[in-house]
């Protein structure tokens, strides 16, 4: 984020020479909280044996019961998404002679939990139905940016009493409208870390806990 703001040309004649330096130069910062409304988390069916045609046959037809336990939860089907297919041939190694084992067949799925309380349900329901693998859980806010904008309407306030409080102290006239404003960075995430893999989960295992959104910038004012 980037602005100039225009200044009228006798402020700007007055700023010239020695006095174009006299610059404030503040960092802003604003954090705001949030509850998460979200969960979200890969799951999947991870299948082996010899025959790869029954392998995959079997893959597909846990996955079919796990997207259908997850139907009974109301969770669109726009939630539930593909994140990896895989097929690998698995080999040991005796005596140093390569010996073929069989073959992997690995179906993972990405959904988004609308009902964060029910996390834990879901979780036990489709490991009950045949998936076998469970991580990256999640907890997240339907409507992030609107986090962010708030922080960053923090950290302009922020930069704003701290020029402010220089000015002050300095004994000095300012010009309180910014002529240079710069986003410095944005940052989110949990306060406390959270819970990444769970075989056999109740809800009270998955704590959601609090976000934090932050915002930084730089902020520029002329005085005199």
């Amino acid at each position: 984020m980037y602005y100039n703001y225009p200044i009228s040309t006798a402020y700007r004649n007055q700023m010239d020479s020695s006095e174009s330096k006299n610059v404030i130069k503040v960092n802003g910062e604003g954090t705001v909280t949030a509850v998460p409304n979200q969960a979200s988390a890969t799951i999947g069916v991870i299948t082996e044996g010899k025959d790869l045609t029954l392998v995959q046959q079997q893959n597909s037809e846990t996955i079919t019961r796990v997207v259908n336990v997850l139907d009974t939860f109301n969770i669109p089907r726009t939630n539930i998404q593909t994140f990896d297919y895989h097929v690998d041939s698995q080999y040991d190694y005796v005596d140093g002679k390569q010996l073929f084992r069989g073959y992997r067949v690995q179906t993972l799925l990405k959904i988004t939990i609308n009902e964060v309380k029910e996390l834990g349900r879901v979780i036990n329901s489709i490991i009950e139905a045949g998936a076998n693998y469970v991580s990256n859980v999640q907890f997240t806010v339907s409507n992030p940016n609107e986090y962010y904008l708030r922080a960053l309407k923090k950290a302009m306030k922020n930069a704003h009493e701290k020029a402010e409080t220089i000015v002050l102290n300095l004994k000095v006239k300012w010009n309180s409208i910014p002529f240079r404003i710069e986003e410095l960075g944005r940052e989110s995430g949990p306060i406390q870390p959270q819970l990444t893999f769970v075989k056999g989960a109740t809800s009270e295992q998955f704590q959601p806990g609090i976000l934090q959104f932050k915002a930084a910038m730089s902020v520029k004012y002329y005085y005199y």
